[in-house]
């Protein structure tokens, strides 16, 4: 009986977040119901090793999804561009983990974790699997992407104007 009220819980607040629209909405307004509840006591369910590799089967048969129009020609051609990437990603989080071993007293696996370009759904399910606090995962990849949300589209549009207006002058010279 504490599963099912588990899971309406957790489909109530994904449901809520998710017409809230709130980045993740589904995701995190399920996360917060069953907290909020869980820390009020009134459910007392604790996720086990069962329903954790149900979870990441789940995961992985959507992740499996998005590969069936992939080509290999694609690889191919992104090859170079995907190489860059990973590289700059690997130097970039180093650095970052650098700095918050330095300044925070949160575990190496949370600051790797955390500051991972991966998604939040999957860096949770990691820091579960690790035994690490995936709340405060889910908590620092949500306010990284809800700067990200709000300062790129900034960002990019100053970017597109300076370029536009450099174009101009190039045409104007």
């Amino acid at each position: 009986m504490n599963f099912i009220v588990f899971l309406a819980v957790g489909f109530t607040g994904g449901y809520i977040g998710h017409k809230l629209k709130l980045p993740v909405g589904a995701m995190l307004g399920a996360m917060f119901a069953v907290a909020i509840v869980k820390s009020l006591g009134f459910i007392t369910f604790q996720s086990g090793t069962g329903l954790i590799f149900f979870l990441q089967v789940c995961l992985g048969a959507m992740l499996g999804v998005t590969f069936l129009n992939f080509k290999k020609e694609y690889v191919k051609k992104v090859s170079l561009a995907l190489f860059f990437i990973l590289f700059g990603l690997v130097v970039m989080i180093f650095f970052i983990v650098l700095l918050l071993a330095l300044v925070t007293d949160l575990s190496l696996p949370i600051t790797i974790l955390s500051s991972s370009p991966g998604a939040i759904y999957e860096m949770a399910m990691l820091a579960k699997m690790l035994e690490e606090d995936a709340p405060a995962v889910v908590f620092l990849h949500l306010a990284r992407v809800v700067i990200i949300m709000t300062l790129f589209p900034l960002v990019l549009h100053f970017i597109i104007r300076f370029l536009a207006k450099r174009k101009r002058n190039e045409k104007a010279s």
